[in-house]
């Protein structure tokens, strides 16, 4: 292996780490834990190519503006609200006038352009035990599942609407659950999209740019007293993630 291939891959994971810490400073001041990567000895991160990597560092840099700009124009702890207007106005997305007014505080917010998830709530973290190595490097599928697979089918066709109308709309996928599949705490997760709002992309003028507004909880998880154990063996495996 090359000294060029080592040091790329190197430095593009200390860029991730660096973001990653960033984000569980943020994490903090909002009452939530993050944990940037569980298996320290074999990060997913370094997985991906460098043309990845270096992708995903370049796409997660709106965390670290975040936290610079909520650290000085926030003297104590921002709300998530407050926190996904910054994250747009980084992000160069305008929002519709009545975005802020239709998300609770308590709703979990993605933001995506396309297929890819450019910014979430922190208050997920209150209901998903992946890490932050897991959640950013490794496909959806592989991570999460849902018993009834034709909501996914009928989400992204209430995403495909929104896209071509460029209106708001209200959605009628049910309630469900949605289960993490290679966690350690196996995580399962009652999960209901409220709202799919498309935004304006002020930067590259991509038609592709949306909020979704979701009610969420947490339905079953580990039982306390199994948690660092869990932890632990989660840590030490070597098994690809998709097959645990």
């Amino acid at each position: 292996m090359s000294d060029l291939f080592v040091n790329e891959a190197t430095e593009h994971y200390k860029n991730f780490l660096d973001i990653g810490h960033t984000i569980q400073e943020l994490a903090k001041k909002l009452g939530k834990h993050i944990e940037p990567v569980h298996r320290k000895n074999d990060p997913h991160f370094l997985k991906l190519s460098h043309p990845d990597q270096a992708a995903v560092v370049e796409r997660l840099k709106v965390y670290q503006d975040l936290f610079e700009l909520s650290n000085s124009t926030d003297m104590l702890a921002p709300s998530e609200k407050r926190l996904l207007w910054l994250a747009l106005k980084l992000l160069k997305f305008m929002p519709s006038s009545d975005l802020m007014n239709m998300v609770d505080e308590e709703d979990f917010i993605e933001v995506y352009v396309g297929t890819t998830q450019v910014y979430r709530s922190f208050n997920y973290y209150d209901i998903c035990s992946y890490s932050f190595d897991e959640l950013e490097t490794v496909p959806w599928p592989e991570l999460f599942c849902r018993p009834d697979a034709s909501i996914t089918d009928d989400i992204l066709a209430e995403v495909s609407v929104v896209i071509q109308s460029k209106k708001m709309l209200v959605s009628q996928t049910p309630a469900h659950f949605v289960n993490e599949t290679s966690s350690p705490f196996q995580n399962k997760i009652l999960y209901k999209l409220k709202y799919i709002i498309p935004i304006k992309d002020l930067e590259t003028n991509r038609s592709d740019c949306f909020v979704a507004v979701i009610s969420a909880s947490l339905a079953k998880t580990a039982p306390r007293g199994e948690r660092i154990d869990r932890i632990m063996e989660y840590q030490n495996s070597t098994i690809p993630l998709h097959l645990v």
